[in-house]
């Protein structure tokens, strides 16, 4: 596994998305723990700081969790199968479409507070 030069993603997302395709390629089995923060940060040569920005990203999604002193663990309960379905630039995609609505809520509700505090 490694960092590539030509990718335009922030280290963190190649990371990431490195280890989940571990996890759907059956690399990392559920129940298995994953290396360390430190030897993920010797593996592609990145701060630990990358690392954990990965390892945060992933718990989020649901794909691994983590036990204070213990590590990082792929869930049991990861649909693998699943999993290799969606790309991760088919995540990217989603969280892309996500955010567009959830900014334009935003505006919506900021919108209608100003409209409530002229009327208040």
């Amino acid at each position: 596994m490694g960092l590539k030069a030509d990718d335009q993603r922030p280290p963190y997302v190649q990371i990431a998305e490195q280890i989940r395709q571990g996890i759907a390629d059956g690399t990392y089995q559920p129940g298995e723990k994953l290396p360390t923060g430190r030897q993920l940060e010797a593996e592609w040569g990145v701060a630990i700081n990358t690392v954990q920005r990965a390892i945060n990203e992933l718990q989020r999604e649901g794909l691994i969790y983590g036990i204070q002193g213990k590590g990082n663990f792929v869930r049991s309960d990861v649909d693998a199968g699943a999993l290799s379905a969606v790309s991760g630039s088919d995540l990217q995609q989603q969280v892309r479409q996500l955010n567009d609505e959830l900014d334009k809520v935003k505006k919506r509700v900021a919108k209608l507070e100003r409209k409530t505090k002229v009327i208040d």
